[in-house]
């Protein structure tokens, strides 16, 4: 009890110094809750980011191996070679992998209708019905699309609004489907109801059942990415009967289908992994396995270099601001020489003298860190948007940048969107946050009693007082 006492009551006799000291601690503590809050809050942005933009599996043709492939022709010239085809069934097979946390596949197969009119089916002309010599070599003309989905849950246009359920419900059940209301109107179909559509490939009648009817507000002249534009009725999106992923694969042949897949990996880490899965399963030499590793550079660049800055900045007023404590502390030792001889003098071991003064500057310490916390936590987000404007204006000077490689192929056939870089961000002190500050404020006390603790341990309180007479 002594011990804390005289340590009160030394903080008081000696204003000027202590004043000085807490100045030092509180900038310290102030800069490193401003560094640490905005370090924390962009790790978790990116981390964030990084798991949605390295997750998600891009598969595109390196140019330089195909070109490393170039062979000469019949007339000894070099000849440009075609990039292979992931086939249908590669691609279903693909996504057969314990790596993947999800993966997304739309099917399209071309189908002529079995006692059904098309909408727009007058302006087939030519491309409707069939055409060609015998029968068994006839070729059948697609009238509509019969387009499979994996995941229900976020259906083209349905997401979007353009298309709404009005009758009946979702697909659930194989051989379920959803058409427009245009084509029930246009055939007198209703919930219920059955009709025949005609694989065009394998001349195949598939039977279907209607699970609902959805309003159409698409232009009809939309046509799905990665699917044929075709005039008359093919290409008329009233005509488009949605089914599920299941409908598809028990009634047509993959190898017969148009398919679009995306695959998403469990973690970012386990690319390498599925590459060398899809590898041996049939993957082309000169193809990638990418993630987006582009637009996540894009989206977070400002934000890692705002990261930086801030640790840096953080990392420069600590060792600075450390010199200049233990600078001070040290001058305060030797104001304080003979007061540590009497009291030694009087019998005082060094360890309870060494703990007052630890005392002494966590006391202050712990003045400084709630005016710190308090400040520092209020300041971080007017200088994390001062920070991050910088950093935006240095990223959107640099030159656009390429990312894809000439002859890429996405899986899932989408362009690459129109992504803007991260412009704010919000800035708040968490608990674990709070508790690096402490830490570090503990170790700014002890770092700045460290030199009174080592003159104790080193003389004794004759020679102390010797050298002050």
């Amino acid at each position: 009890m002594y011990i804390l006492k005289n340590a009160l009551k030394n903080i008081g006799r000696n204003k000027g110094r202590n004043i000085l000291l807490g100045i030092i601690i509180f900038v310290l503590i102030l800069s490193t809750t401003a560094a640490l809050v905005i370090n924390s809050t962009t790790k978790g942005i990116i981390d964030d980011y990084k798991t949605r933009f390295g997750s998600k599996i891009t598969l595109s043709v390196d140019f330089d191996k195909l070109m490393s492939e170039q062979k000469p022709n019949a007339d000894g010239i070099l000849a440009f070679p075609e990039a292979p085809v992931i086939s249908s069934e590669q691609y279903m097979s693909f996504a057969e992998s314990e790596y993947l946390k999800s993966y997304h596949m739309d099917m399209l197969a071309g189908v002529a209708l079995e006692e059904l009119e098309a909408v727009d089916e007058k302006a087939n002309d030519v491309m409707a019905g069939s055409i060609g010599g015998s029968a068994d070599d006839e070729y059948i003309s697609p009238e509509a699309k019969l387009l499979g989905y994996s995941d229900t849950n976020n259906l083209p246009d349905f997401t979007d609004g353009l298309r709404k359920i009005i009758e009946g419900s979702l697909f659930k059940n194989k051989n379920e489907c959803l058409i427009s209301s245009d084509f029930a109107d246009l055939n007198g179909l209703k919930t219920g109801d059955s009709f025949v559509v005609k694989d065009t490939a394998s001349k195949k009648n598939v039977m279907l059942t209607v699970a609902g009817v959805y309003a159409d507000a698409t232009k009809a002249s939309d046509v799905p990415q990665g699917s044929f534009s075709l005039e008359g009725s093919y290409g008329n999106r009233r005509n488009e009967i949605l089914v599920g992923l299941e409908t598809m694969t028990a009634n047509f042949s993959v190898n017969d289908l148009s398919v679009n897949a995306e695959y998403e990996l469990k973690t970012p880490d386990l690319v390498k992994d599925f590459e060398k899965e899809l590898r041996e399963k049939g993957l082309p030499a000169v193809y990638n396995v990418e993630t987006d590793e582009a637009n996540y550079n894009k989206i977070v660049a400002p934000v890692v270099g705002l990261s930086k800055i801030s640790m840096a900045f953080m990392w420069v007023i600590l060792v600075v601001g450390g010199i200049i404590l233990l600078f001070i502390t040290s001058m305060a030792i030797r104001e304080r020489k003979y007061e540590i001889g009497v009291l030694r003098a009087m019998g005082m071991k060094k360890s309870k003298v060494a703990i007052m003064l630890v005392i002494e500057t966590v006391m202050i310490t712990v003045l400084c860190l709630g005016a710190g916390l308090g400040i520092g936590s209020a300041l971080s987000q007017p200088i994390a948007d001062s920070l991050i404007a910088g950093q935006v204006k240095a990223v959107e000077n640099q030159p656009t940048q390429n990312g894809s490689i000439n002859g890429a192929i996405s899986i899932g056939g989408a362009g690459e969107p129109d992504i803007e870089p991260l412009k704010e961000i919000d800035v708040s002190l968490t608990p674990e946050t709070a508790l690096q500050i402490m830490l570090i404020a503990l170790a700014l006390a002890l770092l700045s009693s460290s030199t009174g603790v080592i003159f104790i341990t080193k003389y004794e309180p004759t020679k102390i007082l010797w050298e002050r007479n």
